[in-house]
């Protein structure tokens, strides 16, 4: 199914997050400048962007994951080993994906000592009914009171958008539930500065 393979893709696209991308070698000249000056330089956009903190309640969905414990340095791989496992339920009718590609750490993952494991949901929103499929568990959620930011940019600078939210719910005096969530919205690439993610952590 297309959609099925669309959100397949992103996540194999996602396996590769500890690969840096290279730029473009310096011995590409610019060519030179025909006609006049530009009037004034256009301002140099920002490589990515944070939306101010909302507190907000998500209604209830259900999704579709593979569960995994991984680190951070490891979770590409996490990634790359799911998605095929849920490409499998779908082609196996056993679920339809109905919404963005979903990351939903239960116990929460940001904010604590680097390199320290951690579970992980990887999977996709999907229609009710689904059943799943092997490792391919199904969940219905409770809706779900959190703090979020909307991040746009490149997926290697995602981590700056917890590093704003968590400050930003204490300061606010919100009690973290320990769950926290990541929804793909929009992606076409790990340095794409169009990237666009819902970044959601539960709070009271």
């Amino acid at each position: 199914m297309r959609c099925g393979v669309t959100i397949i893709g992103l996540g194999l696209a996602l396996g590769c997050a500890a690969v840096v991308a290279v730029g473009r070698g310096a011995d590409q000249a610019a060519p030179p400048r025909v006609g006049p000056p530009a009037a004034a330089a256009e301002a140099p956009q920002a490589a990515y962007h944070i939306g101010d903190m909302r507190v907000r309640t998500m209604g209830a969905v259900t999704y579709a994951y593979v569960e995994a414990d991984t680190t951070f340095d490891k979770l590409g791989e996490a990634i790359g080993q799911a998605m095929p496992k849920i490409q499998k339920a779908v082609d196996a009718k056993k679920v339809t994906v109905a919404g963005p590609f979903v990351l939903v750490y239960p116990k929460g993952a940001h904010g604590r000592e680097p390199g320290k494991p951690f579970a992980v949901h990887i999977g996709a929103v999907v229609a009710d009914g689904a059943t799943g499929d092997g490792d391919v568990k199904v969940r219905k959620t409770e809706p779900f009171k959190c703090a979020a930011v909307v991040y746009n940019g490149p997926t290697t600078e995602q981590g700056r958008s917890w590093q704003k939210l968590l400050p930003a719910a204490t300061a606010a005096g919100l009690t973290p539930t320990g769950e926290e969530r990541e929804y793909t919205l929009y992606w076409e690439g790990l340095e794409s500065p169009n990237n666009v993610v819902y970044v959601l952590a539960g709070v009271k």
